[in-house]
């Protein structure tokens, strides 16, 4: 399984979202944050996806 880390941005007001899916299609999936959705709902989706990460697993690993 593929977990997609990504930032929405909306096109015509700029307005951006940082969510992760592991949905097939990730510029597809609309998020669901709350203020987010009720701000699609408002402008319309007009929204470049950018794909920050693509992971497959949760663990967070850091280096020293």
């Amino acid at each position: 399984m593929t977990i997609y880390l990504y930032k929405k941005t909306h096109s015509k007001t700029g307005l951006q979202y940082l969510g992760k899916t592991v949905s097939n299609d990730p510029h597809k999936y609309q998020g669901f944050g709350k203020r987010w959705m009720h701000h699609i709902n408002k402008h319309g989706y007009d929204v470049k996806t950018e794909i920050l990460r693509e992971c497959t697993t949760n663990t967070i690993v850091t280096g020293k």
